[in-house]
């Protein structure tokens, strides 16, 4: 069976290197989407494609575009919604939460405690940038979930974001998503995370 990510899991882990991620309703002021499957019960299930909400109109031209016939005699469309309609995937806007002093929804102290008592340069560098006031862009973070997906070894629809190589290590955003996959990949794949009862394996 293909690797999965549950939508829960990509939240927490995100949180466990200081980012305050939260699913709101649609409709709802969101920086970012995650397109993924849906559950017997309709909870969000498995991240298909993750995304910027720039402007309103990028979720809603997906949506458009989610719902086109992707063999339609009359027109051919973009892969996306072969994607997103196959994996019956449906668009769940994620929320940057304010963190005191900040506006990035970054916990600095939530990073540091993950990589305590771990030494060398790549640790070195995260502390650094944790302690730095620049503030991380959306931009930032949609790339760090992206990675996220990658170090979790899941499969990911994204165009940007998604090298395979050693381009990417170094990357303080990529050194993220490590640090945050670090326990599960000690635990020997897969691993149930407790993601407030989701029961997805990553």
């Amino acid at each position: 069976m293909t690797a999965n990510l549950p939508l829960c899991c990509l939240i927490k882990l995100a949180q466990s290197v200081g980012f305050r991620l939260s699913q709101v309703q649609s409709g709802g002021r969101a920086q970012l989407y995650v397109w993924c499957t849906t559950k017997s019960n309709g909870a969000p299930g498995d991240v298909v494609y993750i995304g910027k909400s720039e402007s309103t109109d990028r979720v809603s031209n997906e949506t458009r575009s989610s719902a086109l016939d992707p063999h339609s005699a009359e027109e051919v469309y973009g892969g996306f919604a072969n994607i997103t309609r196959r994996n019956r995937a449906v668009s769940i806007p994620i929320a940057v939460e304010p963190v005191p002093g900040r506006k990035d929804g970054f916990d600095p102290a939530t990073l540091l405690e993950t990589i305590n008592g771990l030494e060398g340069a790549y640790y070195d560098r995260l502390r650094e940038r944790a302690r730095s006031e620049d503030e991380w862009t959306i931009p930032d973070i949609e790339t760090v979930l992206i990675r996220l997906a990658v170090r979790c070894g899941v499969p990911i629809a994204n165009s940007a974001g998604t090298g395979l190589w050693i381009n990417w290590i170094g990357d303080l955003r990529d050194a993220m998503a490590v640090v945050a996959t670090d326990a599960v990949r000690a635990a020997e794949w897969p691993m149930q995370l407790d993601c407030h009862g989701c029961s997805g394996e990553v």
